[in-house]
């Protein structure tokens, strides 16, 4: 695995702009070795140590490229055990939201990664759909798309009937479109959605998140998740920072 990983490194830095660094080139060469099927989920990488020993890289530059693709949700790095390929991308066929189209129209890949659940009594923007409840349960998640930018997702259903969601470590949902475990957990499909879309001013931990100014703008979608006799099932909100992308709408869901 290394020596054809070292053969597409010097490929990689070929074609590459001068003074790009090199642990973003090996960030491509690990994402690149993920979209052809060489590594699948679960897959342990080789350790920080043999990377430097075969790759022109140094061990700082491969743990900085590691830790990059970590944090993106590409990777898991498990302490003593080591970096496994994150099984946090989400198969795009199973998107029904974020959508984003690449230069050949092709849906590009998104990792989905939770990061906390947790029990709620506050009311918010979710209430008025959702009605009242003694408690809700808050799904907050990020979206890794292409690489290029992150999306920071708030998932919220009612309490009383979710509360099962409440005993899942975050990480096992990792990669899972949410609306499928109501369905098949819970019994509760989502059988259509009601979107509504502007752009809102982002308070500080939406902008930090989404790695964006502190008062910057972003695109607020909120879907309204409806199930069986139009009962309301979830409401989510998908904080979306500037650019280059087309977000593509569908006028059924699947």
């Amino acid at each position: 695995m290394l020596d054809r990983m070292l053969e597409t490194y010097e490929e990689v830095h070929a074609r590459q702009r001068r003074g790009m660094p090199k642990y973003l080139r090996l960030c491509e060469l690990l994402e690149g070795e993920i979209a052809a099927g060489r590594l699948a989920p679960g897959d342990k990488l080789p350790s920080e140590a043999d990377f430097a020993d075969v790759l022109p890289a140094s061990l700082g530059t491969v743990q900085k490229a590691l830790g990059t693709l970590a944090e993106r949700g590409v990777l898991v790095r498990k302490h003593g055990k080591g970096t496994f390929v994150s099984s946090s991308r989400i198969d795009t066929h199973s998107l029904w939201h974020l959508r984003f189209l690449g230069d050949d129209d092709q849906l590009l890949p998104v990792w989905l990664r939770v990061h906390t659940i947790k029990r709620i009594e506050r009311q918010g923007s979710w209430s008025e759909f959702l009605g009242p409840h003694p408690f809700y349960v808050h799904i907050q998640r990020s979206m890794n798309v292409n690489n290029e930018f992150t999306v920071l997702g708030e998932f919220v259903v009612p309490g009383p009937r979710f509360r099962g969601l409440l005993d899942i470590p975050p990480e096992q949902l990792d990669g899972t479109p949410l609306r499928g475990l109501l369905s098949e957990r819970f019994g509760a499909p989502t059988l259509h959605v009601e979107e509504r879309i502007g752009f809102e001013p982002a308070n500080d931990t939406v902008c930090a998140a989404i790695g964006v100014q502190p008062g910057s703008v972003a695109l607020l979608c909120h879907v309204l998740g409806y199930g069986v006799g139009d009962t309301p099932v979830y409401s989510q909100i998908y904080h979306i920072p500037p650019n280059r992308r087309r977000l593509e709408v569908r006028e059924r869901m699947p």
